[in-house]
Parts: C-alpha cells; structure tokens; sequence
C-alpha cells in the first residue's frame, strides 16, 4: 500500500507544481481578458463585423434569490422580537472540524518527468503535448517560485482539505 500512497502523493506535489504557474497564467488572463472586454467603446451594434471578428452586446434578465443576510435584515424589520431571536440564533457559533493532508517532498527531492506527464494526461493532454508542455510548465514554476523568494517548487509541504464534520 506504500507505493500506491507514494505514487498518489508523487501526483498531489505534480498537480500542485502545475497548479502555481497555470493557475497565475490563467489569472493573468482572465484579468486582461475582461478589461479589454470593459473597454470597448459603445456602440457595438448586434452582429458588428469587425474584418475577422465579431461583436454584440447581449443583455439578460436573471431572477437572483436574495441573499440570506438581506432576507434576514428585512425579517427584522417587519418582526423585530422574532428578528432578534433569530440573529441570537444565528449568531451561535458550532466547532467544524476540518480535515487535512500535508504531502510534498523532503527538501532538494524532486518527482520524476513521468510524473508531471501522467499528471497531464490526467488532465486531458496528450501523452505528446504533455511532453512538449512539460519543460516550459517547470519552468515558468521555478521562475515564479524565484519571485515569490522561494528556492524551488518541490520543497515544504502542501495542504489541502479533504474533509469537513461537526463536532
């Protein structure tokens, strides 16, 4: 069963390695993306041609529950005694007890290319592109490692959640 854990927890530090620089990537994009969506200038007519590209403005109307605190603030108001009672209720704090794995790799280990290529194919690359992919993934990980002042992207331990229960 040891090398079955190993070779789970060799994948957790993996996903984790190719987690930080994806993870920045698409933040960075997703940014950028949504600013220059914002800074389109009005008028977009429905279905402008652009040369290449198109463009419209879509509006929808949505019903959106309200939200529980604004819910809460109108009961009040309407029946301030009962009101009361219920933020004394909800005020009650209860004890969770939260549950978590810390993996990583002993300081100056590293897990193996075969591991961060079946981390990949996991997700969905190919066998080819996860080769091809890898080399740049590790190192835009060490390059932001190095900006956050950190040695490497294996070292230290890792946390994740993996359960929830009331005590």
């Amino acid at each position: 069963m040891a090398n079955k854990n190993e070779a789970k927890i060799r994948k957790l530090v993996a996903y984790d390695n190719l987690d930080l620089p994806l993870c920045a990537v698409h933040n960075r994009l997703d940014r950028r993306h949504k600013k220059l969506a914002t800074s389109l200038e009005a008028p977009i007519d429905d279905g402008a041609n652009f040369g290449v590209a198109t463009a419209q403005v879509r509006y929808d109307n949505k019903q959106k529950a309200r939200a529980v605190s604004e819910a809460v603030e109108e009961f009040v108001t309407r029946y301030p005694a009962e009101g009361r009672e219920l933020q004394k209720m909800i005020a009650v704090k209860r004890t969770m007890r939260e549950t978590y794995l810390e993996y990583g790799m002993p300081e100056g280990s590293r897990i193996s290319t075969q591991d961060y290529i079946a981390a990949m194919t996991d997700v969905g690359l190919t066998e080819a592109q996860a080769r091809g992919f890898y080399p740049q993934a590790l190192e835009l990980s060490r390059t932001l490692q190095r900006l956050r002042g950190k040695k490497t992207t294996s070292s230290g331990l890792r946390t994740v959640l993996i359960g929830k229960s009331e005590m």
